[in-house]
């Protein structure tokens, strides 16, 4: 990367997870501001003046009332972060396109001309990849936890060993679908279609798991980690398919 001079593509990412962050915070505060705008009707003013019980039925609804938006807030946080790798996917689909490009031109020693509507194709293509990805995700993450909450409720002993199972096998889900939306840069510019790649990909999983593994482990470093993730990734996806290129022909 800073040998052929691509490091300047750490600059976007960087200014792209500052900018998320800011505007989840504005936008979670503004969301649960809203809710609660509902709900404090509910609770009315705190009124000590009656019976011992309904003295403890205003501590609790007090309680509740401090309570709700935090867990609002917990909630909140954990979705964006549930989604923030994909909306930095679709964000930087462009750069990553380019990036992509440019790693595969320096690997062959060729010279692909820069063409704006080629960009904006590959950049859409990953984009729709992405979200394609997330959907994907998100159903299967569901199933999975749905199915161990439905078990643990006739055999709950087994909570201490589904638990870290189901989070182990969601991680490499999602690290299935990281490396996929990857992938994928590489395989659009060797003009395989969406239902090709996605064949090509299956017959990579290992591949796409260990790319999206990096990928998420890195992405947990606050914000230099989606710099780190995204371009460094980018470009291992490219030299791994290259390198698998290689061996095919050799």
């Amino acid at each position: 990367m800073f040998r052929h001079r691509l490091s300047h593509y750490l600059i976007y990412p960087l200014a792209i997870s500052i900018l998320l962050a800011m505007g989840s915070v504005v936008l979670i505060n503004r969301g649960v501001n809203f809710i609660m705008g509902f709900i404090n009707p509910y609770f009315g003013d705190t009124k000590m003046s009656g019976s011992w019980w309904e003295n403890i039925i205003e501590l609790l609804k007090d309680s509740a009332a401090l309570a709700i938006p935090f867990i609002l807030w917990l909630l909140s946080i954990y979705v964006f972060l549930r989604i923030n790798k994909y909306l930095v996917l679709v964000l930087m689909s462009p750069m990553m396109a380019l990036l992509s490009e440019k790693t595969c031109d320096i690997l062959t020693g060729t010279s692909t001309p820069f063409s704006l509507n080629q960009l904006m194709h590959d950049a859409f293509r990953g984009s729709i990849i992405s979200l394609r990805n997330l959907i994907m995700e998100l159903s299967l993450t569901l199933l999975i936890w749905g199915f161990i909450l439905l078990l643990m409720l006739f055999l709950p002993f087994l909570i201490f060993i589904l638990g870290p199972l189901a989070s182990i096998l969601v991680f490499f889900i999602s690290s299935y679908y990281y490396g996929f939306s990857l992938l994928d840069y590489v395989n659009e510019r060797n003009q395989l279609n969406v239902k090709e790649s996605i064949r090509d990909i299956r017959n990579l999983r290992s591949l796409s798991i260990g790319l999206g593994s990096i990928f998420s482990i890195l992405f947990m470093v606050p914000f230099i980690g989606i710099a780190l993730s995204s371009v460094t990734c980018t470009i291992a996806a490219v030299i791994a398919k290259h390198q698998l290129t290689v061996e095919e022909i050799g």
